[in-house]
């Protein structure tokens, strides 16, 4: 009873992190995700042998491990993700009306970001990237030819 509780809680936090994974890319929580899978499906297909705390730990070890060398693998030689200094000068859109200051942006290729701009942005108008910090981009809005 308790190994299959285990399993599916393993499977289910496993699949909610690699999902997450899509939405906030480059914070590695698919290692995690991914062992925490493994993890979820070794234990619901042997049950009471994997109940071990040395059996588990074996388990979630060489999950990890796996997981991680093959998203290294898979990113060699690849930007995984673009960081705010990458992007200066791509433009893009406000999906939400800023507030106090701050808002997402959608930068055409690279998906959504956390954004500050001294300008006063509403939902559409369309921006550019002028710098970033952190995971916030620095964004200004788009100035439109009449």
């Amino acid at each position: 009873m308790i190994e299959n509780d285990l399993a599916t809680i393993s499977i289910i936090v496993g699949v909610i992190l690699i999902i997450l994974e899509a939405f906030f890319p480059g914070t590695f929580i698919i290692v995690i995700g991914t062992g925490l899978l493994i993890l979820g499906i070794v234990l619901s297909m042997t049950g009471d042998l994997m109940m071990s705390t040395a059996g588990a730990i074996i388990t979630m070890g060489i999950s990890f491990g796996v997981s991680t060398y093959f998203y290294r693998k898979i990113g060699v030689g690849k930007t995984l993700t673009a960081g705010p200094q990458t992007l200066v000068g791509k433009e893009g859109k406000a999906v939400l009306t800023f507030k106090d200051k701050k808002g997402i942006v959608l930068v055409e290729g690279f998906g959504r970001w956390s954004a500050r701009s001294a300008d006063r942005i509403e939902e559409g108008d369309e921006i550019v990237v002028t710098g970033g910090e952190g995971n916030f981009l620095n964004v200004k809005k788009k100035k439109v030819d009449k």
